[in-house]
């Protein structure tokens, strides 16, 4: 029996210490997340991997998956792990905590705090440039940002917007945009008839911010169109779908004009990637069977080739 209860306690500190809850402050407000490190290791780390949860804000779970993962991987003592947990109306929010609207956080509008005016896209500026630190994280060289369905939103739109200079940082930076309902299309052309061009008449803003350039939030407007765009081509970006990823997803006329559904919205965005700027060096990864599960997508064999592939 003691030895039982040896072993519980035991099992209990790993889970606690799995889990570190910490506080990005940034403008006099906060932003909480998760990693499953505990500080003193910092010296030793190699590889930061910041997921995002989709719309249930569920981030220690996704922390949880790419805690095992590299468990198995056999790359989790030199890899960091963070979580951001971004909280919406109706969540239990502490004083000068950051609050965004439902779809807000997704595609880097302003929390809703009162004279705050941080993007939840500046959070993951300002996280990645806090473990880009050489003096805390000597050995730091690949970072991924991964989100899955409204967290492949976030990281789709925030690899065009950031104005971060991967190349001053020192980091090679993995974009993976996994399972997202709708993408940011970089001109007004969009699929029609297998034809790519401009709608003619269109009843809706299809191409008004976040699905498309028109009508950018305040972070996105902060570099010029162009220069998005061309920092975008050169970035380092996977368009991760599930094969089955074909069921409920929204509906409305601007998203129509993408896709029936997020695995065809992929590959008519890749598609369109490929004709329209042909230069970029994107890739497009599919998992055949799976659907719309970030544990289904993250544990593939595709991932292990693909996502992890450097770590």
């Amino acid at each position: 029996m003691k030895s039982f209860i040896t072993f519980f306690l035991l099992c209990l500190v790993s889970v606690v210490h799995a889990l570190e809850v910490k506080k990005l402050e940034l403008n006099s407000a906060f932003l909480t997340y998760y990693q499953n490190h505990q500080d003193s290791v910092s010296p030793n780390i190699e590889n930061l991997i910041i997921t995002v949860s989709g719309s249930e804000r569920n981030a220690e779970t996704y922390l949880k998956t790419m805690d095992a993962i590299t468990k198995k991987l056999q790359v989790n003592e030199k890899t960091l792990i963070i979580a951001p947990h971004f909280k919406i109306n109706g969540d239990v929010i502490a004083a000068n905590e950051m609050v965004y609207s439902y779809e807000g956080w997704w595609i880097g509008d302003q929390t809703l705090l009162p004279n705050k005016l941080n993007s939840s896209f500046d959070s993951i500026d300002v996280l990645i440039k806090k473990f880009s630190d050489k003096k805390r994280f000597p050995k730091l060289k690949n970072v991924i940002l991964t989100g899955h369905s409204a967290g492949g939103h976030l990281v789709q739109r925030f690899a065009l917007g950031t104005r971060l200079n991967e190349a001053k940082l020192g980091l090679n930076i993995k974009f993976v945009v996994s399972n997202p309902g709708t993408y940011v299309y970089l001109n007004s052309k969009r699929w029609q008839n297998e034809v790519l061009k401009v709608p003619l008449r269109p009843s809706c803003e299809y191409n008004r911010y976040k699905y498309g350039l028109d009508k950018l939030n305040p972070y996105m407007s902060r570099t010029s169109i162009p220069l998005m765009i061309e920092s975008y081509l050169q970035r380092d970006v996977t368009y991760f779908l599930g094969e089955k990823d074909v069921g409920n997803v929204e509906q409305s006329c601007e998203a129509q004009f993408q896709g029936a559904n997020r695995f065809v919205r992929g590959r008519n965005f890749k598609a369109f990637m490929d004709q329209e700027f042909p230069r970029h060096g994107h890739e497009m990864v599919v998992v055949p069977g799976i659907g719309h599960t970030q544990h289904g997508m993250y544990n593939s064999r595709e991932a292990t080739e693909t996502i992890f592939r450097d770590l």
